[in-house]
C-alpha cells in the first residue's frame, strides 16, 4: 500500500519550478486554489482566442499548442510536456484571450489556477505572487534560450545539407 500525503498536490512542490521556491506554508495556501483536470488525448484545454480563465500547468501527459493562421493553416507552435505552464495570458492584466490553442496529444492531468483567483492571490499575498511571476518569467526565458539552441543547431543542419547538395 502506498503511502498518501495529508495534502493533496504535497509531491506538486518539487515537480513544478514555480513552486520550489515557495515555502511550505506558501505553497498550501496557493494550492488550495489549484483545481486537478484529467482529460483524455485530443481534448482541447482551451481555444485561440478564448477568454483567458485559467493558468494551467501540465502534471502529466502531453500537450500541443497550435495557432490558427490567416491562410487557416494550423501551426504547432510547441509542444509542452509535463513540469511546464500554458495559458499564461490569464496571469497578465492586459491580456483576456488565449493566443494560441492547446490541445491533448495524450491523457495529460493538468492543475488550473483561475484568473479570479490569481487576481485575489495578487491583492492578499502581493509577495508570494511575485515569487511565482518571478519563477514564470525564468521559466519562459529558459524556453526563449532552449529554442534559440534549437534553431541555431536546425540552421547548422540546413547550412551543412546545402554544402553536400
Amino acid at each position: 500500500m502506498t503511502a498518501r500525503s495529508a495534502h493533496p498536490y504535497a509531491d506538486d512542490k518539487e515537480a513544478f519550478s514555480l513552486f520550489r521556491r515557495l515555502t511550505i506554508s506558501e505553497f498550501t495556501r496557493l494550492s488550495r486554489l489549484l483545481h486537478s483536470l484529467d482529460l483524455a488525448s485530443h481534448q482541447t484545454v482551451y481555444q485561440q482566442d478564448a477568454p483567458a480563465v485559467s493558468f494551467y500547468l501540465l502534471k502529466s501527459g502531453t500537450l500541443s499548442l497550435q495557432r490558427c493562421g490567416e491562410d487557416g493553416k494550423i501551426h504547432r507552435l510547441a509542444v509542452v510536456t509535463a513540469g511546464r505552464s500554458l495559458g499564461r495570458a490569464a496571469l497578465w492584466p492586459e491580456e483576456n484571450q488565449h493566443p494560441e490553442t492547446a490541445l491533448t496529444l495524450e491523457p495529460c492531468i493538468l492543475l488550473a489556477l483561475v484568473r479570479q483567483d490569481f487576481l485575489m492571490l495578487q491583492k492578499k499575498e502581493p509577495a508570494l505572487t511575485l515569487k511565482l511571476l518571478t519563477a514564470l518569467q525564468q521559466e519562459i526565458y529558459q524556453e526563449w534560450l532552449d529554442s534559440r539552441i534549437e534553431f541555431h543547431a536546425l540552421t547548422a543542419r540546413l547550412n551543412q545539407a546545402n554544402i553536400l547538395l
